[in-house]
């Protein structure tokens, strides 16, 4: 099965995208790719580094490759590496077996 692109004219974008939109394409929040471009770029395309500049960019052609690599069947999912040495986070069964716990303690009086 191919693999599809959001619907998006590329020809119409310019060769250097900034972060509203590498945003709308990605369907995030501006300020989501302004931070993952500082805090976790490894979530982003590479960026264009302009001499003389502290403004981030990205290249149409590029972009679109990296996006091409992240797609997994005909939706657009981009799929991230996790940081090294993070977590993902408690899970919901995870919560659910400690209140579990907590309350037959609190049932059998153990403080």
């Amino acid at each position: 099965m191919a693999k599809k692109l959001p619907a998006v004219d590329w020809s119409l974008l310019p060769l250097l995208l900034t972060n509203e939109l590498v945003a709308q394409v990605l369907s995030k929040a501006v300020r989501t790719v302004q931070d993952d471009a500082t805090r976790a770029p490894w979530r982003l395309p590479p960026r264009v580094a302009i001499e003389g500049s502290n403004s981030v960019r990205y290249d149409r052609d590029a972009f679109r490759r990296w996006l091409e690599e992240r797609i997994v069947g005909d939706i657009p999912n981009p799929v991230f590496s996790p940081r090294p040495g993070r977590s993902k986070g408690t899970t919901v069964e995870a919560m659910r077996a400690r209140r579990e716990c907590q309350r037959k303690a609190a049932s059998e009086g153990v403080v």
